[in-house]
């Protein structure tokens, strides 16, 4: 035995060198070597991995028997799950593309190395499939010359193909669709083969394309949401008003409902709502039912091309005409477009002759671009025009219109179904525009995207009175259902000079939707059932320890009770959020006790004599101060997943409105590439790596910016990223309140901003101010305070200009522009300097948007401004000098 210092390292480290001293070194007879360390290297570090593995086994196992329940069900995942990832990684191995794309032979070839144990040793042969696919085995033999090679001379890989061969083209499992009905006349049984695929479902053991071929009927019956929104709606309609709307009898020319349609006002409308589709609606201005069949059959991809001449037509401002009687016939309601697939048949069978049956195999020909089928009806076509006075140019020009829109044109039943549908939910926002918001956002909660989008459209929705706006109020204990549930509500007196005015008796109620229990997050359904039964049997609850005392406790937790507080759910207790926070561990108490006395039985003696006295003990509320107003938004976005009685970005509207060129609702319906100026706060964050290009292995994000109208993803490509980042560390955060500058981009549905540039809200001013306007008064400022503006204003020297306003009279004032040489750097000194001197409120800073009024009022602000003898006023003159000066317009 030759012993050694290896200084520490393992046996494999050093057996090579080892062997290399020996082999020159010349052993006595009747000496060996052996060598050991190698061997129980490897045993210990096998023995290490197999102890690893079986650990991770069994916490798999004990994880998934406690999610489960059970034990048969884990047992089933373990022996399952390794097979099928064995084959998935096979598969993606062998042919280096997604697992989704891999073709049948492939999957072949995957599925059967596994079965003849040389999954791995294969990979070398295998690799070479052609990657797009479609290749037969016995094609990959012919056209691979290495793989035929290897076929030849490898008896392991011949055995492989040739079973390979045997399964090819077989299905590798069953699989039944989600919403697909066979249709006979008679008991399937006679026409096509059953079975039962799992419980009791009986379905065919044919493919759909193979049901279709026997001449059966195979439907898509699929479940729609707004089926329930609708039901729900009349519900509460019925609850509410004793009123019974019967949606099948609704008046297709109602100019109310269509209104809504031509204004683009269809948030919350069946397939209507996309901002394409609503700017769709404000040019085509439908007036009548087929108007809404064709726009739903027209803005789709291929015949969206045609919008613009179906909405020119139908308003006149182009002409059109009809090669022959029978295309007037069918293309008449269009206005000469071919919209539908029922007209192209029409216009096959009546024109050209063509049985209806052959006239559909034609149009599905058509949309899957089979050119042996196109060719075999084109003479037909063409025979039948001729037949019917067409002129064979014409007849040909005819079909290569159906040719091009036949395969894009979409079913007239289907399009007629949703226009229904669209029709009757619009009738249900005009006229009872508060039992169907209530019942669409009690839906269409989960999704919070589409739940900010509704909740603002509550602001903004039209009512049948004229007004708008329907107020959203928070969840309440004492008020609110399961669901979202509309309140009609006595309307708040008016407040003149800061004085509340008396009520007018008679004025009607105003209709508001109040949050559901359900929506709360972290609130159980128990909890909530149990909530509401308890005010229902015995009237609203007192105080928070009543509240405790009377629900069982069985269903709340102290998590529970905290997001009820924290999300306002005890507003109406009349107490601060604080004070409930601070004794919620001692009405948790009270009530888990009141609850163990009920079970034994137990009863008060004084409450059973003097019922009024009874009720849960309770403590003084400590005197404690609000939480911060900044919080209880925070809440409220926890718990909600919204803003429901403020928003963060309410004290920086003004702010927003200045330097905001569009809001994030315009941002969706602007051309492609417009600049724009967004303020807003950032809600959501996603960083990725790029893969591709100069910028490939850097880091992007795309962002969420939610503003006062909505929200807009915004995307920051690996430059502007990294620059953002070097100049504001921790700015792409969520919650943080920045201005986005950027170019629209329409590719994506909805559309997006390509952001050029993040700013931090507190630096829009010194960025993007374009100008400032000092307002001077004759009462307040004197010609001596006007005179020493100038010097003011020379000390802090920039590019930026500026105006001076003066009052001409009650409605009207002067704007003049000082001279280029009194242009400021704006900085928080110059601004408390010239409030010094003028007092509050006298500056005014405008930015490149100021939006919708305050864009056209900044427009007639400045209009005189503009005038070449504004430029050379002396603004420093006296007020009296300024407004007799014959100069001013």
């Amino acid at each position: 035995t030759v012993t050694g210092n290896v200084e520490g390292r393992v046996a494999s480290e050093v057996l090579d060198d080892v062997k290399a001293r020996l082999e020159s070194k010349t052993l006595p007879a009747g000496y060996s070597v052996r060598f050991t360390g190698k061997d129980e290297e490897q045993n210990k570090a096998m023995v290490f991995l197999g102890r690893a593995f079986l650990f991770t086994i069994l916490l798999v196992f004990l994880t998934l028997v406690m999610e489960f329940n059970s034990v048969k069900v884990p047992i089933v995942i373990m022996l399952t799950v390794p097979l099928a990832l064995v084959g998935v990684l096979f598969g993606l191995l062998v042919t280096r593309m997604p697992f989704s794309v891999i073709m049948t032979g492939v999957g072949v070839i995957s599925l059967v190395g596994i079965v003849v144990k040389n999954a791995i040793v294969l990979l070398d042969f295998v690799k070479h499939k052609r990657e797009e696919g479609g290749m037969t085995l016995d094609e990959a033999l012919e056209v691979e010359p290495d793989l035929k090679a290897m076929y030849q001379k490898d008896d392991r890989i011949r055995e492989l193909i040739d079973i390979g061969r045997k399964l090819e083209g077989t299905s590798r499992h069953a699989s039944v669709h989600a919403a697909g009905v066979v249709v006979a006349d008679a008991p399937l049984v006679n026409y096509a083969p059953l079975c039962v695929v799992s419980g009791e479902d009986v379905t065919t053991q044919w493919t759909m394309k193979v049901v279709e071929k026997v001449g059966l009927l195979k439907m898509d019956f699929l479940g729609l949401r707004t089926l329930s929104v609708l039901e729900r709606a009349c519900q509460l309609i019925k609850a509410g008003h004793g009123v019974e709307v019967h949606l099948d009898q609704l008046e297709p020319d109602d100019p109310k409902v269509f209104g809504i349609f031509s204004r683009g006002e269809t948030k919350g409308v069946f397939q209507f709502e996309s901002s394409g589709m609503r700017d769709l609606l404000q040019k085509m201005k439908p007036d009548q039912f087929t108007d809404l069949i064709a726009a739903n059959a027209l803005y789709r991809p291929g015949p969206m091309v045609m919008i613009d001449d179906y909405n020119n037509r139908k308003h006149g401002r182009a002409t059109y005409s009809f090669p022959h009687p029978v295309l007037h016939e069918v293309l008449d309601e269009s206005y000469g477009i071919m919209a539908y697939q029922e007209q192209v048949m029409q216009i096959l069978n009546k024109l050209g002759g063509i049985p209806l049956p052959r006239a559909y195999k034609l149009i599905k020909a058509i949309s899957k671009k089979t050119a042996d089928v196109i060719a075999r009806y084109r003479p037909d076509f063409i025979r039948g025009c001729v037949s019917k006075g067409v002129k064979e140019e014409k007849a040909e020009e005819l079909f290569e219109l159906i040719l091009e829109f036949g395969g894009y044109g979409f079913n007239k039943s289907h399009s007629t179904r949703y226009a229904i549908l669209a029709f009757q939910t619009a009738y249900m926002k005009v006229y009872h525009p508060v039992e169907y918001m209530a019942a669409v956002l009690t839906y269409e909660m989960a999704d919070q995207s589409k739940g900010h989008e509704y909740l603002e459209e509550c602001r903004k929705v039209l009512l049948p009175d004229g007004s708008r706006g329907i107020g959203v109020l928070p969840p309440d204990v004492n008020h609110s259902d399961r669901d979202f549930t509309p309140l009609y509500l006595a309307p708040e007196p008016a407040r003149s000079r800061g004085k509340r005015k008396k009520a007018d008796p008679e004025a009607p109620p105003v209709g508001v939707i109040r949050f559901g229990l359900n929506a709360v997050k972290g609130v159980g359904e128990k909890a909530v059932d149990a909530i509401i039964a308890e005010r229902q049997a015995n009237g609203p609850f007192l105080s928070l320890f009543d509240f405790c005392s009377r629900v069982d406790m069985r269903h709340l937790t102290r998590a529970t009770l905290e997001a009820f507080i924290r999300c306002g759910a005890f507003s109406s207790l009349g107490v601060r959020r604080s004070q409930l926070l601070a004794v919620l561990d001692a009405a948790i108490e009270s009530g888990q006790q009141a609850m163990q006395e009920r079970r034994m039985g137990q009863i008060n003696m004084f409450a059973a004599l003097q019922p009024e006295a009874a009720g849960a003990p309770s403590i003084p509320l400590p005197d404690v101060p609000e939480l911060d107003s900044a919080d209880l938004l925070r809440f409220e976005k926890e718990l909600l997943g919204f803003y429901v009685t403020s928003h963060p970005l309410t004290e920086r509207r003004d702010l927003i409105e200045r330097y905001s060129t569009a809001c994030s609702r315009e941002c969706l319906r602007l051309p492609e590439r417009m600049e724009v100026t967004l303020g807003g706060m950032i809600t959501r964050v996603s960083t990725k790596v790029t893969s591709k290009g100069q910028s490939a292995g850097q880091r992007f994000a795309n962002i969420t910016l939610e503003d006062l109208e909505g929200q807009i993803d915004c995307t920051l490509w690996a430059d502007v990223f990294a620059a953002v980042q070097k100049r504001h560390p921790g700015l792409v955060a969520a919650e943080r309140m920045v201005f986005v500058m950027g170019t629209i981009d329409r590719r994506r549905d909805p559309a997006c901003i390509i952001a050029t540039d993040l700013l931090p809200m507190e630096e829009a001013a010194a960025r993007l101010t374009t100008a400032m306007a000092i307002r001077l008064d004759r009462g307040r400022h004197s010609p001596k305070t006007v005179a020493e503006l100038r010097p003011l204003l020379h000390k802090h020297r920039g590019r930026l200009p500026v105006y001076a306003q003066v009052p001409w009279d009650d409605s009207r004032s002067v704007v003049l522009k000082f001279p280029s040489d009194a242009s400021v750097k704006l900085s928080d000194q110059l601004l408390g300097e010239l409030d010094a001197a003028l007092g509050p409120g006298s500056v005014i800073l405008f930015g490149a948007g100021s939006r919708r009024m305050k864009r056209l009022q900044q427009q007639a602000l400045f209009k005189s401004a503009d005038e070449p003898a504004a430029e050379t006023t002396d603004a420093g003159a006296s007020i009296e000098a300024l407004a007799a000066s014959d100069q001013i317009e």
